[in-house]
């Protein structure tokens, strides 16, 4: 992602978000689930609601741009995925994932509260800023 923002193409990407969380707070999220979790319980961790339009503008800041985000018609990213999983048959290749179908989770806001898991296992928040600019400083771009 990095690299396309910095590649001299408009950034062009779907609509929709997902939750975001800092590596530091997976880290004590597994650790709470060994020390406080509930046998057989699933925790869905996270920390932060984001759009894909708003990952992609804060990462551009934080790698010396200020590239503006093109969203793409939900039509036009159906078409595109149909034409790369016809181009990959035409290889005989299969993707791990079905385009066609992906493209119905990455077009929506899979967003989710993430106070429930936070308070069984004990992890914190913050530091997303900080988890950003260390991956654009490990991509080196900072």
């Amino acid at each position: 992602m990095i690299d396309y923002i910095h590649s001299p193409l408009p950034l062009i990407y779907t609509r929709g978000g997902t939750n975001i969380i800092a590596v530091k707070h997976v880290g004590k999220s597994i650790i709470g689930a060994i020390e406080q979790g509930k046998g057989g319980k699933r925790y869905l961790i996270g920390e932060k609601n984001i759009t894909w339009v708003d990952l992609l503008r804060r990462l551009s800041i934080l790698a010396g741009g200020k590239k503006k985000v093109i969203i793409l018609p939900d039509f036009i990213v159906r078409e595109a995925m149909r034409m790369i999983a016809l181009y990959h048959k035409m290889q005989g290749k299969e993707a791990g994932l079905n385009p066609v179908e992906f493209t119905k989770i990455q077009t929506i806001n899979t967003f989710f509260d993430p106070e429930p898991s936070r308070k069984a296992l004990g992890y914190g928040q913050g530091g997303i800023g900080e988890a950003l600019q260390d991956t654009v400083r490990a991509c080196g771009y900072l």
